[in-house]
């Protein structure tokens, strides 16, 4: 299989993955509020990692 040929799964395996993580970002905002979510992603250390691209 080429990469055009496996570009739509692609595209449709990364836009469900993104779908997926902004449903739960939002679940957790609606179930623990805006401050918390954000204090919480401040102590696991994501908006240091955020920026520089180094999420995975």
């Amino acid at each position: 299989m080429n990469l055009a040929a496996s570009q739509p799964f692609l595209f449709f395996f990364f836009t469900t993955q993104f779908t997926t993580v902004v449903k739960s970002a939002l679940q957790a905002i609606r179930e623990r509020g805006l401050r918390s979510f954000l204090r919480e992603l401040k102590d696991d250390g994501f908006t240091k990692c955020f920026f520089d691209g180094n999420l995975l």
